[in-house]
């Protein structure tokens, strides 16, 4: 029984070892899918705490149309006794080629530091705040 097992096993193995990997085409990743946010953004709201404020953004292409640069400032004036909040912040969506998907990087005046990878789809945009690993390898 024990070699009957061992032998079955054997078999199992050396089948998958000597098959082709068959791995699903990727669609190649390109920054086509977000020059729909390139330009200036003007937006009023309200922070955390309730404040109301307003802010601006751009999204301009850099780095010879490699890579698109999100410059983000927001301003809070000071309200039912909080101080003024001011907010800027830093994105650089680029493609990375070893994992073959579009990546970014964000920092911002308070100390974050934020690695997405961006998913383009017809119905929207999604960041998903994932650290490089793993699981991102290319299949």
């Amino acid at each position: 029984m024990r070699v009957a097992a061992i032998s079955a096993l054997f078999l199992v193995v050396s089948v998958c070892a000597s098959s082709p990997m068959i791995h699903a085409q990727q669609p190649a990743a390109t920054m086509d899918a977000l020059k729909f946010l390139l330009g200036n953004w003007v937006g009023e709201g309200s922070a955390e705490t309730g404040q109301p404020g307003a802010g601006s953004c751009s999204f301009e292409l850099g780095l010879q149309d490699k890579v698109i640069v999100r410059t983000n400032h927001a301003q809070y004036p000071p309200s039912e006794g909080r101080p003024a909040i001011v907010h800027d912040d830093l994105m650089i969506i680029y493609l990375d080629q070893a994992r073959h998907q579009l990546r970014a990087f964000y920092t911002d005046n308070e100390g974050h530091v934020i690695h997405y990878t961006v998913l383009p789809a017809p119905d929207g945009t999604e960041l998903h705040n994932r650290p490089p690993g793993p699981h991102d390898d290319p299949v």
